[in-house]
């Protein structure tokens, strides 16, 4: 993770990214721009890929849509205060087919690692100021 980058987040066949299937699926979110890619995975063959400005802590496929949640990019030093709940977080929902951002939703606390699930058309959102958010979708 580079501070200042973002997130990309992107959906790679698995051919290009194992050599293993053929089926297209969301295969990772990574952390960092382009000018500093560390994995060897090249961007040619991404199906798609969008930069988010948020550091995403909790990633979700449900049905045809991929869901980041995090915490507002910052410095090393604003990391500090962030993590201590002193942060707004942030709901990205990307078609997992295309990459189309489909909605964006600010939340009143930075979700917690891997504290996001999907079931019965809710999502559920754990924070680091220790509340649940539920969000059904209906409204802003």
């Amino acid at each position: 993770y580079h501070p200042g980058d973002g997130t990309l987040v992107f959906a790679q066949d698995h051919v290009a990214a194992a050599g293993l299937h053929k089926n297209h699926t969301v295969e990772a979110a990574v952390r960092g721009n382009g000018a500093r890619w560390d994995f060897g995975i090249p961007r040619e063959s991404f199906r798609w890929c969008q930069q988010v400005p948020i550091y995403a802590r909790a990633i979700v496929l449900a049905a045809d849509k991929l869901l980041v949640a995090g915490r507002p990019d910052c410095s090393v030093e604003d990391a500090v205060t962030a993590m201590d709940g002193g942060a707004a977080g942030a709901l990205f929902i990307f078609s997992a087919s295309s990459g189309e951002l489909l909605h964006q939703q600010e939340l009143p606390a930075s979700p917690m690692a891997d504290g996001m699930i999907v079931a019965g058309g809710r999502v559920y959102i754990s924070t680091d100021n220790n509340q649940l958010l539920c969000l059904d979708g209906t409204a802003d």
